[in-house]
């Protein structure tokens, strides 16, 4: 069985682009408004109740655990509030998603909120929808959250790139990798 490291590690470049609403102009005031969202506590189109089962389901996604911190210590919702603030249609899909949670969380549980339930609850819960387009687009979105650079709303204090053991520096010296050994490894010949 798979760790969540090597998980997260395996779907980092899987998740680059597959969450993306809009083009790459509108990218980056998602990026500047997730942060100031953030940092001042704000969400941009979310409500209270809305984040909160965004964020319970994010971290059934990526939990945190003994290895590390989770979609909630990194703020993948703050990403999620970002980009779905963007996208009216999106938002609306989500919003429907949402309700249909509420409704499998009452059905099962007998609680109208993912957030009401206990962990290995919410737990269940995941895994009863984890077929679903939703859920994809969730686990989707968690993932890039935590692993985008934290510029763009999620991966508070880099914690997903800690996570995975990514080393975030400026400047980035030889050899890069196995594929380079050969070319570093002897000078070329002016022949």
């Amino acid at each position: 069985m798979s760790t969540r490291r090597s998980f997260l590690k395996s779907s980092a470049a899987a998740v680059g682009g597959s969450w993306a609403f809009v083009g790459a102009p509108a990218a980056l005031a998602i990026f500047d408004l997730a942060c100031s969202n953030r940092a001042a506590g704000l969400f941009a189109v979310l409500s209270e109740a809305e984040a909160a089962e965004i964020e319970a389901l994010t971290a059934v996604i990526v939990p945190s655990d003994a290895t590390g911190p989770g979609a909630r210590e990194a703020g993948v919702v703050w990403y999620v509030d970002a980009a779905l603030s963007q996208d009216h249609e999106e938002l609306a899909y989500v919003r429907a998603e949402l309700s249909n949670l509420a409704v499998t969380v009452s059905d099962a549980h007998g609680v109208a909120a993912l957030v009401d339930l206990t962990p290995d609850q919410q737990l269940a819960i995941a895994r009863s929808i984890q077929d679903t387009e939703f859920f994809d687009a969730m686990r989707d979105a968690t993932l890039t959250g935590m692993l985008a650079n934290p510029k763009h709303g999620g991966n508070r204090d880099k914690l997903g790139w800690q996570l995975i053991g990514f080393d975030d520096r400026h400047a980035w010296q030889p050899p890069f990798g196995h594929y380079d050994a050969p070319f570093h490894a002897s000078p070329p010949t002016d022949s």
